[in-house]
Formats: C-alpha cells, structure tokens, sequence
C-alpha cells in the first residue's frame, strides 16, 4: 500500500481540483495525475469520472474514498495513543501478589517469562501481600498490579481488572474424615464440619461464601476465617475439618491430607489496578501475562 497515492487521493476527493489539490500539496498538478493514475492501476478500476470541467468519483472511488478515509482515521487515533503511551511509560512497575491463596503456582511459568523478558527494560518489584494490604494499597494507587482472586475486585468502581486464568478449587480435609465415599461426597458429614477458608482483610470473601451457603448448604456459623494457607493446613492436618483451597503443589504433596476439586468452588485469577494508574508499563505487563496464559492453555 503506497501512503502517498492515498493521501493524494483522499485530497483529490476533497477539492474536487487536480489544481487545487496540488496548489494544497505544493506539488505540481503532474504529480497529482501521476499518482492516481499509479493508484487505479494498483486497485484495477477507475476512482474518477474526469471531463473538460467536473471530476467526479466512480461507484468504486466513493467505496474506496469511505475505506481510505476510515483508515487514515483509525492510524492517526493510533498515533495519537501511541504518542501518549510514550508520555505515560515508566521505567519501574511495582506488583503484589496475593499470598494466602498461592495463586501464582498455578501460572507461574508464564508469569515469571513475562518479568524476566521485561527486565531488562522496566525496574519490576515484586511482593506477597495478604489481602488487608493488597487491597488497601490498590485502593490508594500505591501498586501498579495486583494478581488476586476475581471477587476481590467485582463491584468496586474504582478498580480495574483483566482476567488471568480459572482457579480450580476444591475441598481440602485429612484422609481419616472419609469426606469422600464410593466416589461421592458425603455432604452431611461436610456440613458438620469446621469449613476453613483463607479470606483475613479480604474484601469479596462475603460474596463467595454467601455463594458456597447456596452450592453447598453450609451453615454461617461453621465458618472460619483463617489469615494464610499455612493455617488451612495445620487445621487439616489436626483432623479440625475442611478447608476451600485452590490445588497447589503444596497440597498435592501432604501425605495425610485429601484434596477432592469442585467446579462449582472454583474462581478466577485477575490483574487488578486503580483506575487512576496510568503507568503504561502495567498495561504492557498484564496483557503480555494473559497472551501467555492463553497460549499455554491455562
């Protein structure tokens, strides 16, 4: 595609003139002609009906005259992005990671190619925050990036968010309980059991356990807000009931302890930022994070 011949022609379009349109251009009328005529031979029909005195477009001229004139719209809104995208380019990018869920084991290759790609161009701080901390930090634009649970971000207007990747979850309990009979969960004995669930300082564990009451019948009173995963196990681990969880390495490799996976537990993982961020280098590190995520099937 010849950018000039287009621009000749979108001019030509404008004033009506092979005169006018190179006096416009300070070029010559010559040049004008040899452009579109360059131009229809490129595209294989005429762009003009031409005459003595009037210039008018063809049916395939006004069809590529609207074409033309949308594209040249489009590229320059992306100049102008692009020129703003440079302003707002920081050279560092600050990251917390919600810590009592372990979340970042379940796409941590991906993860960890993003920040080793970038580097090199971008000063990347990462830290593991429980959500009392995390989320006050969002609220006050003092992170870039937060890598927490979807409900943590759902209804809050000042929040944005990219979704990563689905978090399996399921129930976690020691294999001496028997949650699991014949294949099938023995709901009763779940519902008289202690039900642990990581959620210290979380904004949206209100909302996922109100859901857990209706998928499972859990009663209020038999929950128990734990700060870290570190807790779930021990409470597992002591025969003190079941925990909601997400399937980490670190629960598949206890010995004692049974992890059973349930769709209908499971959440999502987001990238959540202030809606006042404007740094730049957050937006490049988030959708280079999802593009890998979806290109190793996570």
């Amino acid at each position: 595609m010849n950018y000039t011949r287009i621009e000749y022609f979108l001019a030509l379009c404008q004033y009506k003139s092979f005169s006018e349109t190179a006096r416009q251009l300070y070029v010559s009328q010559a040049t004008i002609s040899k452009q579109i005529a360059a131009l229809e031979d490129d595209l294989g029909f005429k762009l003009f009906e031409r005459s003595s005195n009037h210039l008018s477009l063809t049916t395939q001229g006004e069809i590529m005259n609207a074409a033309y004139s949308e594209a040249q719209n489009t590229i320059e809104t992306a100049k102008r992005e692009a020129l703003n995208y440079s302003k707002n380019i920081s050279d560092s990018v600050k990251i917390s990671v919600l810590e009592s869920a372990e979340i970042v084991s379940n796409f941590e290759r991906p993860f960890c190619d993003v920040l080793d790609k970038l580097k090199k161009e971008i000063d990347i701080s990462v830290e593991f925050s429980p959500y009392q901390k995390m989320n006050s930090q969002l609220r006050n634009n003092n992170i870039d990036i937060g890598i927490t649970l979807l409900e943590e971000a759902q209804g809050y207007p000042t929040l944005k968010y990219t979704k990563l990747c689905d978090l399996p979850m399921g129930l976690l309990y020691h294999k001496d309980l028997e949650i699991v009979k014949d294949g099938e969960l023995d709901i009763d004995l779940i519902r008289s059991q202690p039900f642990y669930f990581v959620g210290e300082g979380s904004m949206g564990v209100d909302k996922y356990l109100k859901n857990q009451k209706v998928r499972l019948g859990i009663p209020p009173e038999n929950y128990r807000i734990v700060p870290n995963i570190a807790s779930i196990i021990t409470n597992a681990e002591l025969k003190q009931g079941v925990a909601i969880v997400a399937s980490t390495p670190k629960i598949r490799s206890n010995p004692n302890l049974e992890f059973y996976p349930l769709e209908e537990l499971s959440t999502t993982i987001v990238a959540v930022w202030n809606k006042e961020n404007n740094n730049n280098s957050r937006s490049l590190i988030t959708k280079r994070i999802r593009r890998l995520i979806i290109e190793s099937g996570l």
